[in-house]
């Protein structure tokens, strides 16, 4: 019996131990399917879950590894395609293919990185408007 609480307690110890290492500030689902989570952690980090969260991969392929990241970088699914999503360093990225890879869409919004030691002039927030571009209605 007190064997099978301590692998009861080695599994949950994992758990802590993944949980702890990634900080993550944002979990998204993608609608229709719970299975597939996108994790937002510091300083732009996204990474992708197909399996209900059991195990995650990097999904930054085409963001600049130069630009600047916000602590809490804004991510967003489009209204009308959740293979659709944007992110935002100094600049907004979209993907079409549920973060396979992003694409730059917009040149830099800000004012330039500012002084001092922290991460200044990136875009701290993003939405996608629920009006669908094509038809005009939502």
């Amino acid at each position: 019996d007190d064997d099978d609480d301590d692998d009861d307690d080695d599994d949950d110890d994992d758990d802590d131990d993944v949980k702890s290492i990634m900080h993550v500030y944002k979990n998204i689902y993608k609608r229709n399917n719970s299975n597939i989570i996108f994790a937002q952690y510091q300083y732009g980090n996204i990474a992708k879950s197909t399996n209900n969260g059991a195990s995650f991969i990097g999904a930054t392929a085409g963001i600049s590894g130069a630009d600047r990241k916000n602590w809490d970088t804004p991510i967003v699914f489009d209204p009308q395609n959740a293979q659709v999503m944007y992110t935002a360093t100094q600049r907004v990225y979209r993907t079409e293919n549920g973060a396979g890879l992003w694409t730059a869409i917009s040149g830099d919004l800000t004012n330039g990185p500012g002084g001092g030691n922290l991460n200044y002039g990136t875009v701290v927030a993003l939405d996608v408007s629920p009006f669908n571009a094509e038809t005009g209605s939502r």
